[in-house]
Formats: structure tokens, C-alpha cells, sequence
């Protein structure tokens, strides 16, 4: 343990100071992510089901996803209302 020796406005009386040890620096908090409900590349799946349900353009769809038009149609053109519709219409229009 350090002194250090100081005086009151009496130089007479001196005061015995204790050293202060280094203050160490506090841990900075541990920050984890919290987890994620879906994968990111579940969520574009499902996006890209929903899109197609919807009946959206599969041009506007395939750019907003990030896939080629080849992509979205051989992935989930089955979800489109417009699939097999020739073949619905020769049944009389049901699916």
C-alpha cells in the first residue's frame, strides 16, 4: 500500500493520504442478438408464396425477391392462381 503525505491549511498537521488502486475499466456488456423468429431464407420463401397466392406479376415478384423469373416459376409457380388454369377451363372451370 502507497502513502502519500499532504497538510492541512495548518502546516503543522499532516494528513496521511491511502493510494487509490487503478480503477480497472468495467466489462462492456455482452449484447446478444436476440434469435430470430424465422431464418432469413425461410421468410423469402415464405414471401415468395405469398406473392404468388396473390396473384402478383411474376416479373415484379422474381425482382423484389431476388430471383431469376426461371427461379420463381419452377419454386412456386404452383402457388399461382393462374397455374394450370388451361386445364381448370377444360373441366369447366374448376380446379
Amino acid at each position: 500500500m502507497q502513502t502519500a503525505t499532504a497538510t492541512t491549511s495548518r502546516k503543522s498537521d499532516p494528513i496521511m493520504l491511502k493510494a487509490q488502486p487503478k480503477a480497472s475499466r468495467p466489462s462492456p456488456p455482452v449484447i446478444t442478438p436476440e434469435p430470430a423468429l424465422l431464418p432469413a431464407d425461410e421468410t423469402r420463401y415464405t414471401a415468395a408464396t405469398w406473392l404468388m397466392q396473390r396473384g402478383t406479376d411474376l416479373w415484379e415478384a422474381a425482382g423484389w425477391l431476388g430471383m431469376t423469373l426461371e427461379q420463381l416459376e419452377n419454386g412456386y409457380g404452383h402457388h399461382h392462381p393462374d397455374f394450370q388454369e388451361g386445364a381448370a377451363e377444360a373441366f369447366g372451370g374448376q380446379r
